[in-house]
């Protein structure tokens, strides 16, 4: 129930920001429903579908959609949604199914798809949809539901922080529905998903946009080795394993700041993880559109008591 309501209020929190970035009049009101409240509960539901309502608005009229400063909202929401210690043992599938659907643009067509979580089969809340090394992207609703024009030039890049990302080809004749089921990564570290960004629309600028994420000194192989040189398991009489996952930001001279935890397993190995993020040297920072900005970086780091 606690869980369920932080959920909804994270979610309430990102359609905020998603209306007020795109200048569209949203009023809300704190939730009243008293059920075992899963997030996504009839009145979270209709502010969702007058949302997408105004959005697909401004995409018809050839207006750009922003979505800015979701990162920390979405991933906390993932954390909230997921219990420590499971794991997806069934492998990734993926459906493709070509549909005829007129678009506006002889350049773009139109894409539609569901994301799943291979193991429980719900859908997955705020996945990333993006063509590679594009900015022309969006993310997934309630439903676990996407719609997006794309140019068929570049693979569909299906990220979802915990999750294995899938690359899809696409076929540019006429539009395409796409099932997507999303198994959990067995990485341990190194897992990173830039999700707020500025989605495309109407006179796409295909061209490269080069986007790179932090680099820890030495490579991802250096972050794995660091990590479990100064990881100590906490000498107390709890036997807890799973993982924990931790977000921090990595500013423009690479230095480490708001390391936090958003899906903990216990306050003392939630301490020990941050400790050891706390000691990082400094990263070769991220950047954003060829420049070099400040970058979210998220890090599951596993305990496992051998």
């Amino acid at each position: 129930m606690v869980r369920g309501k932080q959920t909804c209020k994270i979610l309430k929190d990102i359609r905020r920001q998603v209306a007020e970035a795109n200048d569209i009049e949203y009023i809300t009101s704190e939730c009243q429903y008293k059920g075992d409240c899963t997030g996504t509960c009839p009145k979270c539901e209709s502010e969702v579908r007058y949302l997408e309502h105004q959005l697909e608005r401004r995409r018809m009229a050839g207006k750009a959609i922003t979505l800015l400063g979701l990162s920390a909202g979405i991933i906390a929401m993932n954390a909230c949604a997921n219990s420590p210690g499971q794991s997806a043992k069934n492998t990734s599938e993926i459906k493709l199914e070509c549909q005829s659907v007129p678009t506006d643009k002889d350049s773009l067509f139109l894409i539609k798809g569901t994301v799943t979580d291979s193991l429980t089969q719900k859908p997955i809340v705020g996945a990333n949809v993006s063509e590679k090394e594009t900015t022309n992207g969006t993310l997934t609703d309630a439903n676990g539901e996407f719609t997006l024009k794309v140019s068929g030039k570049y693979p569909l890049i299906i990220q979802y922080v915990g999750m294995e990302t899938q690359e899809i080809e696409i076929n540019k004749k006429g539009a395409t529905y796409i099932q997507v089921a999303l198994r959990e990564s067995n990485m341990t570290m190194g897992e990173s998903t830039i999700i707020s960004g500025e989605i495309l629309e109407g006179d796409v600028d295909y061209e490269t946009i080069e986007t790179t994420l932090p680099e820890f000194p030495g490579g991802t192989q250096a972050l794995f080795n660091f990590i479990r040189e100064n990881l100590q398991y906490p000498n107390n009489d709890i036997c807890v394993t799973g993982r924990i996952v931790a977000q921090f930001t990595v500013k423009e001279d690479g230095s480490i700041v708001n390391a936090r935890v958003i899906h903990g397993i216990h306050p003392d190995f939630d301490k020990e993880a941050l400790r050891v993020i706390n000691m990082m040297p400094k990263w070769k920072p991220g950047t954003k559109q060829g420049e070099v900005a400040d970058t979210e970086y998220t890090v599951p780091i596993m305990f496992s008591a051998e």
